[in-house]
């Protein structure tokens, strides 16, 4: 049974004034002990008090001890209570001088009663003519001792109103002041609206934190799951297992739990959710001295985990301060304290993550820190920092059309559903933010109705993986028609118009149909990505290419794998691992020489009704490719990539199959290769002017995190100066659904491809 005992948050107001009052006697609990109320006439136990807990003394009663806490008075078996020595002041004590300026204050109204203690007794001695400003000395029962002049006087404190103003952390570590601090935060009016993370799953919130109280902690990364079996002695560093996931350590030191306990809190209020969360952070906070951030273990103070662990605590202090919980004034302190160290600690630039993704989750939480308590002294600092630097982020890492610079379209997601918590957080407290960032924020999910191939996952460009997604995942989601629909295969929403689309220079895609021919999953769909803008999240994929139809991939990208210290991640950036072209042995340097040297640059319907693309880089060494594609609108491509180097090289051009495709037949020209539900896919490499060597190589794909499924590749190998590919790619649909034969044409318009089907179908490209 929880038991609200709480010096801090007594604010009821004397009835009647007192004529005079005994100064508090006061005694402590010498152990874990019931406290005992009347009921039937006789002394029952309805509460538990913990060692040490302090309470007001008033009267011996046979082998019991009456006292008093909160206004309720309760019974203590004698040999379980201890009296301290009474503090009797004699007036005029002269207080000792302050060692720095005051920050602290109580303010009085105007006739509030004062007492002074005059014969042994409180006796009220005057009121006060105008409403004034005293120093705190302590919190006594109802009442604030504070100092006047040279003497120290007790007010009520339903007269006062406790004010902080610029307080430092100095403030913070000083225990005369933290009920004072904590009385102030926990008198405030109401809740600020806490900020959600929208990308964070909080289905079976209360199972969970059930579990993060019974001490099997939960977070996402693998290997998931942590026995903690008494967190004030849990060991931070060694005590947790070892994982090849960077995001396992990442995440517990980021309290990915205590956003789970404080999720949980505002579904079911169970104060053993707070009290817990108190436990875990008192046990991690003297193990990781701020001063010593850049020594201490490195994922205490990641600079993502570091903002994500004071977002988790700015929500948490939100629920803590107004609970019964809150009965620790000097604990409250500790994480005011710790929260404004952080806030220096984010608002430094050496430790500032810039043109990231995470330098913009710094920038979250240094602006709720900033706007939660104006009361710091460097609280406009921080807020100003914090804006500044967050604008700057959103126009370097989200173009001004809303797409995300950072490669990859599961982040596309991820920090729309981050930014646009954010934006909901500071409009809902009333606080200001870059009015541009929030425009291009809410135009990110236009682009992602284009990202979805039509079996309702990701192209897997870059960091991405392939998971169904649900227009749940999506806030928002009504304000999207065309995002609605792709995402509900066409049940719910608008159709899109565009078959055509290029996002900036990062992204182009074909789709052939939104279901209104075919089945909406059966539509061919095309993507090529390219755009370097920045380190984060890129591989080596520029002009790269993936191919879904009729039901399932065809030619696919490798995916992220996850964030593990294995040797499949390190392979998932390489060349080798992607849909394009790049000189053996070689992957090109992810330095930031390359921004800008990479990019889609055409994409439109030709007159013929076909689909083209082209992009090009310079990001191998020396060399510069282009690549084109066309499209017949139905089972055909044509690839040229045109190479222009400063000398002879090996190149490589792969394309990787999906999982479950197997050779059928292979020349030195073409391959044929056959999935297991039918479908085929006849690579053919058309004539040029230098003939390359074809090879079928074993590759992997990774659909989910730490999964890594086997798959074959089709290699193109010339060596070259100058040259080109052109690349014949068919999606058959059945396993005779193939080329029977291809030539050149030329005209009087450029070369015509012509290719006949097995079929007898005979269709033409137009290479300009």
């Amino acid at each position: 049974m929880a038991l609200a005992l709480c010096v801090l948050l007594i604010t009821s107001t004397l009835t009647s004034k007192p004529a005079s009052a005994a100064e508090p006697i006061i005694g402590v609990t010498t152990k874990l002990t019931d406290l005992y109320q009347f009921k039937n006439k006789k002394l029952t136990p309805v509460a538990k008090a913990s060692k040490n807990m302090t309470f007001i003394h008033l009267r011996k009663s046979g082998g019991y001890e009456q006292v008093q806490r909160s206004g309720k008075k309760y019974y203590i078996k004698s040999s379980d209570f201890k009296l301290r020595t009474s503090v009797k002041p004699t007036n005029p004590v002269t207080p000792p001088a302050p060692k720095r300026p005051a920050h602290v204050f109580v303010q009085v109204t105007k006739s509030a009663p004062v007492y002074t203690w005059k014969n042994g007794k409180l006796t009220e001695s005057g009121v006060v003519s105008k409403n004034k400003t005293f120093r705190p000395y302590r919190i006594s029962g109802r009442y604030f001792e504070v100092v006047s002049g040279a003497s120290r006087v007790y007010i009520e404190s339903s007269n006062t109103k406790v004010v902080l103003r610029n307080i430092t952390k100095e403030d913070l570590q000083d225990k005369q002041l933290a009920p004072f601090i904590s009385y102030h935060f926990s008198t405030q009016r109401q809740k600020h609206a806490p900020y959600f993370d929208r990308s964070n799953n909080t289905s079976n919130t209360v199972a969970r934190a059930e579990e993060t109280i019974g001490g099997l902690w939960t977070v996402p990364a693998p290997p998931g799951k942590l026995t903690v079996k008494d967190v004030s002695t849990f060991n931070w560093v060694n005590q947790i297992p070892f994982s090849s996931s960077n995001s396992f350590p990442f995440q517990i030191h980021g309290f990915y739990m205590l956003d789970t306990l404080t999720n949980a809190y505002t579904h079911n209020p169970d104060d053993r959710y707070l009290a817990y969360g108190r436990e875990m952070i008192k046990s991690w906070d003297p193990k990781f001295p701020i001063e010593r951030y850049k020594s201490v273990y490195k994922w205490a103070y990641n600079d993502h985990g570091a903002a994500l662990r004071m977002i988790a605590f700015v929500n948490y202090w939100n629920e803590y301060r107004f609970s019964k919980e809150n009965n620790d004034p000097e604990f409250h302190s500790q994480l005011l304290r710790m929260m404004y160290e952080h806030g220096n600690l984010l608002a430094e630039q050496s430790f500032y993550r810039s043109k990231n993704n995470h330098g913009i989750f710094q920038d979250m939480a240094l602006l709720m820190i900033a706007e939660t308590f104006p009361e710091m002294d460097r609280s406009a600092e921080w807020k100003r920092i914090a804006n500044e630097r967050f604008a700057a982020q959103i126009d370097h890492g989200i173009s001004p059309t809303g797409l995300h610079l950072e490669h990859s379209p599961s982040y596309q997601l991820y920090l729309y559903q981050t930014l646009i918590g954010m934006i909901d957080w500071t409009e809902a407290n009333g606080y200001a933010l870059d009015e541009e960032s929030k425009r291009r924020v809410r135009e990110m999910p236009k682009f992602m109705a284009y990202m979805l191939k039509p079996n309702l996952k990701f192209v897997q460009f870059g960091d991405t993986y392939a998971e169904v997604m649900k227009s749940s995942s999506f806030p928002y989601i009504q304000n999207y028609p065309e995002l609605l629909y792709s995402v509900t295969g066409g049940t719910q929403g608008q159709r899109p118009t565009e078959r055509i689309i290029r996002q900036d220079d990062q992204y182009v895609f074909f789709r052939q149909h939104w279901g209104e021919e075919a089945p909406f999953n059966q539509a061919v769909n095309f993507a090529m990505t390219a755009g370097f803008h920045g380190m984060p999240h890129k591989h080596f994929d520029d002009l790269s290419i993936d191919l879904y139809g009729f039901g399932d991939d065809y030619i696919v990208e490798t995916g992220r794998y996850g964030y593990a210290r294995a040797f499949e991640r390190y392979g998932v950036f390489k060349g080798e691992a992607h849909n394009s072209i790049h000189i053996e042995g070689e992957d090109f340097p992810v330095t930031v020489d390359k921004v800008g040297k990479s990019g889609i640059t055409e994409a439109k319907q030709l007159p013929n009704g076909q689909f083209f693309t082209s992009g090009q880089h310079q990001l191998m060494t020396g060399t510069t490719h282009k690549r084109s594609v066309w499209y017949d609108t139905l089972q055909t491509f044509l690839v040229q990539d045109q190479l222009t180097s400063n000398k002879q090289n090996a190149f490589l051009q792969r394309f990787h199959l999906a999982p479950g495709f197997s050779i059928v037949e292979q020349t030195t020209d073409q391959v044929v290769a056959t999935h297991t539900d039918g479908r085929t896919l006849h690579m053919i490499q058309l004539p040029t002017s230098t003939q390359g060597t074809l090879t079928v190589g074993d590759s992997h794909v990774s659909y989910a995190d730490y999964t890594w499924f086997e798959r074959k590749q089709l290699i193109t190998r010339k060596v070259i100066k100058s040259g080109e590919y052109v690349t014949l790619l068919h999606l058959g649909k059945t396993p005779d659904d193939r080329v029977q034969s291809v030539n050149w044409v030329e005209s009087s318009e450029g070369r015509v491809i012509q290719y006949t089907l097995a079929n007898g179908h005979t269709a033409e490209i137009q290479v300009n």
